[in-house]
């Protein structure tokens, strides 16, 4: 079955979503422990960190700046990438320090905060996605309505 692409289609904001999931891919590889070692773990997850850090800013500030970039698809990757910026700065961090160490090295209560911080934003962060998903499905639908499939 071929199926038709429109010229309304936003495919300008491709090579967003391709950074958006290579940045996914890559903590899903630092956080399932492939890695070999605490010290190896502390050192990817601090370039990861910053990597994905850098490379998020630029996602917001190019949609900030390019008009054309402002629609809801847009929206929803700027949604996902302050997501993924709040947790690469407020989670991943003492993560690192946690593996390094061994141990929680903080207080109980900064513990309960950090869990929640990543839960929360972990949370947002695959809704952020769904709901890019939903508009996908959404935009896709009306193009093939609009041509009578």
């Amino acid at each position: 079955m071929h199926i038709p692409v429109s010229k309304d289609l936003d495919l300008e904001a491709l090579p967003i979503v391709l950074l958006a999931i290579l940045g996914l891919c890559v903590e899903k590889i630092i956080f399932d422990r492939i890695l070999y070692g605490p010290n190896t773990a502390c050192l990817y997850s601090g370039v990861v960190a910053s990597v994905g850090i850098l490379s998020n800013a630029v996602i917001l500030i190019t949609v900030w700046t390019d008009q054309r970039l402002r629609n809801s698809t847009c929206w929803f990757i700027c949604s996902l990438a302050a997501a993924d910026i709040v947790v690469l700065t407020c989670v991943v961090p003492f993560a690192a320090i946690q593996d390094l160490a061994g141990h929680w090295p903080y207080q109980d209560d900064f513990c309960n905060t950090w869990i929640v911080f990543d839960l929360t934003f972990s949370v947002a962060s695959l809704l952020s996605i769904f709901l890019l998903a939903i508009d996908k499905y959404l935009t896709i639908k009306v193009q093939w309505e609009r041509r009578g499939f």
